[in-house]
């Protein structure tokens, strides 16, 4: 059996892209949170996730120049864990 990484989440973009230019071999790295509603639950409540995403070269560009806020957008990638030693700040790519 083979690994398998693979996600498609659907939600909105809930804050402004941050995009940095001219990173390693010039390459474009843009990011931004997409907030994803869980089903409603029985008593009528729901709760959302805020997931980071990070795109990388033409699909940062991309992200750049049309995502903006609360626009409603699919994104199909592959999850990646990290972890900070202790001490250090929490930051995402």
């Amino acid at each position: 059996m083979s690994n398998l990484n693979r996600i498609i989440l659907v939600g909105t973009v809930s804050d402004k892209t941050e995009t940095k230019f001219g990173l390693e071999n010039n390459v474009t790295l843009s990011r931004f949170v997409l907030a994803v509603d869980r089903p409603s639950r029985q008593d009528g409540t729901h709760e959302t996730d805020f997931i980071p995403i990070v795109c990388w070269g033409k699909l940062g560009d991309y992200a750049n120049e049309n995502l903006k806020q609360k626009t409603v957008v699919v994104v199909e990638g592959k999850i990646q864990n990290r972890s900070i030693e202790n001490g250090a700040q929490r930051t995402w790519l």
